[in-house]
């Protein structure tokens, strides 16, 4: 058996040998001499390697294995950045959809609370709103609030209980009419104590009567106590001479 094979000034060394230079299995170098990834030359049914050419191939190998790693390292860490530039990015929508949302209530709680007040301010400006109302039985002009018109009206549609008569130029207008003659109108007595008295008021027979609602009214009457004409309501005016 050659230990040494030299062929074109190489010299080649039993396979044995080269493997174990190495540190490869005899497989491992018989498959790189088959695939011709290192120099050498079977004789027989053994192989010769070139030692110069497997130790070149064993350090390519250590080469490409660290550039490998350390290009897997790099893509990794690439991998992380990209991995972190994705969360990072989440965040930043997930608190402006938050900031957003909070905004939209904040909003939305504004308007609300704006037409609240808009309303609540409109209502207000109605009630007192200054509003003018004539009495048509006094021609007496009121000028005030829609509330104050509300209560105004339940008052004057409550029993009338005082009313006080203030003359206009220092003036009193007189017209004398029969108590069967008045049509519409309020009449306004002097006080005299109980309704029995407002006979003694007029000339006629009259008769003063308290209706169910509490109001007054008074007709003039015939001989026999019939009604003549209609009613008139009135209303009991406490006065003083100096108001005439």
């Amino acid at each position: 058996m050659l230990d040494v094979l030299e062929i074109d000034g190489k010299k080649l060394s039993p396979i044995k040998e080269a493997a174990n230079a190495v540190s490869y299995s005899r497989d491992y170098v018989t498959r790189l001499a088959r695939e011709g990834k290192i120099f050498a030359t079977v004789v027989g049914r053994q192989w010769f390697v070139d030692l110069d050419s497997l130790k070149a191939y064993s350090q390519n190998m250590v080469l490409e294995q660290e550039v490998r790693k350390r290009q897997l390292s790099e893509e990794r860490k690439q991998e992380c950045q990209v991995r972190d530039s994705v969360i990072a990015q989440k965040k930043v929508h997930n608190k402006r959809a938050r900031s957003l949302h909070t905004r939209a209530v904040a909003i939305a709680l504004v308007v609300l609370s704006f037409g609240i007040l808009s309303g609540w301010g409109v209502h207000q400006f109605i009630l007192t709103k200054p509003i003018q109302l004539v009495d048509s039985h006094t021609s007496q002009r009121f000028t005030g609030s829609v509330a104050e018109a509300t209560n105004m009206q339940n008052s004057v549609e409550s029993v009338v209980s005082e009313v006080t008569v203030a003359p206009i130029n220092n003036s009193v207008s007189q017209d004398i009419q029969g108590l069967g003659d008045v049509k519409q109108g309020v009449l306004l007595l002097p006080a005299s104590g109980s309704t029995t008295s407002v006979n003694s008021l007029f000339s006629d027979e009259v008769v003063a009567v308290q209706k169910e609602d509490g109001s007054y009214v008074v007709g003039r009457v015939d001989k026999v106590g019939n009604l003549i004409g209609s009613e008139i309501p009135f209303v009991v005016v406490p006065i003083v001479s100096s108001d005439i």
